[in-house]
């Protein structure tokens, strides 16, 4: 079982998962990746991970809103 909240992307193709998003808002509101990571249940590494696939999904958003 996949836990992951995602909205259709453009052509109804896979789009982003709103769990990154909310753990980015996280990083965010506790002003580290440690403290998040607490308060988020989460590892350290987990959470980077996290963080750099939303980079990349936000990379790859760009490049389609470009051409």
């Amino acid at each position: 079982m996949i836990d992951r909240e995602a909205s259709p992307g453009p052509n109804g193709g896979p789009g982003m998962d709103t769990r990154r998003l909310k753990h980015f808002l996280a990083v965010y509101q506790h002003g580290s990746i440690g403290q998040a990571a607490e308060a988020l249940l989460l590892t350290q590494p987990a959470l980077s991970k996290s963080i750099r696939q939303l980079e990349r999904d936000m990379s790859l958003a760009q490049e389609r809103m470009e051409n």
